[in-house]
């Protein structure tokens, strides 16, 4: 019979106490050690727990933890709730870390574990053209960690535009570590977005176009861009890019008309602008 309590507020062992790394943040050594080298109990709350499949897992508070160990508690107030599942205790981190300065790897991976509905569409997307969701590490191939921008695009224009923005961007730079970095991501997606339903808007003349330029120079064009006051400057820049010795079939520049569309959430060619998904 298991002697310490399974619900409610309570004193606990710190030795019995879990962390599930699947619910939790990646674990900071700094910030544990100066939690421990400015111990305080009363500052730092409660730890919430979960009782589950017998063990009594921390939900919040794992640098308390560390910490308290670190400097010799042997308890820890906390409350403790049962029955939660995996899920649910990934749910309750996000909740409880939503304003918190968490890594956007964190949340997508913590999202995951709680089934988020976006987030598990932006993995099967990537997943179904072979694009690794790489969250640590340098940069390689067919890889992105954008998992933020790529979600942006998919709440924008569903699966169909975040995967026609990873073909162009894989097709162009098949081999370049930086061809799916964030602000490639944004600026393709984006031109895909606003041009997609036009009639001189090709797909493969977009990867053609892309695939004459190095991907890293591209990248430094676009930042360079996006530091700018224009939220349009990175699709005007594959707009140039497109444009380049085309002396027909050349996409025009937004109107004030289709500006205002666009800032409604509208395709300024086709009302209903449907992206295809690529085979």
């Amino acid at each position: 019979m298991n002697r310490y309590p399974t619900h409610g507020l309570c004193e606990l062992p710190t030795a019995i106490l879990k962390v599930d790394p699947d619910v939790q943040s990646t674990f900071d050594q700094r910030w544990g050690d100066h939690i421990a080298a400015h111990w305080n109990p009363e500052v730092y709350g409660v730890c919430q727990v979960s009782y589950r499949d017998g063990h009594y897992y921390v939900t919040n508070h794992q640098h308390v933890l560390y910490a308290a160990r670190k400097v010799g508690e042997l308890t820890l107030r906390c409350y403790v709730r049962e029955g939660l599942s995996v899920q649910e205790e990934a749910q309750d981190w996000l909740l409880s870390n939503f304003i918190k300065s968490k890594t956007g790897a964190d949340r997508f991976r913590i999202r995951l574990v709680a089934l988020d509905e976006d987030a598990v569409d932006v993995q099967a997307v990537c997943g179904s053209l072979g694009v690794r969701i790489d969250l640590g590490g340098h940069a390689k191939p067919r890889s992105t960690k954008a998992v933020g921008k790529m979600t942006d695009l998919l709440q924008k224009g569903g699966r169909a535009l975040l995967a026609n923005t990873l073909v162009v961007a894989i097709s162009a730079w098949p081999e370049s570590p930086v061809g799916l970095s964030a602000v490639a991501i944004v600026a393709i997606g984006d031109f895909i977005w606003y041009y997609q339903g036009h009639p001189r808007y090709s797909q493969e003349r977009l990867i053609s176009a892309l695939g004459e330029h190095d991907a890293l120079a591209v990248r430094q064009e676009l930042t360079a861009k996006w530091a700018g006051t224009r939220s349009r400057a990175p699709r005007d820049a594959i707009l140039g890019i497109y444009n380049r010795r085309l002396t027909t079939n050349a996409l025009p520049t937004a109107t004030p008309s289709e500006l205002k569309r666009v800032s409604l959430g509208q395709n300024p060619w086709k009302a209903d602008a449907c992206f295809p998904v690529p085979a």
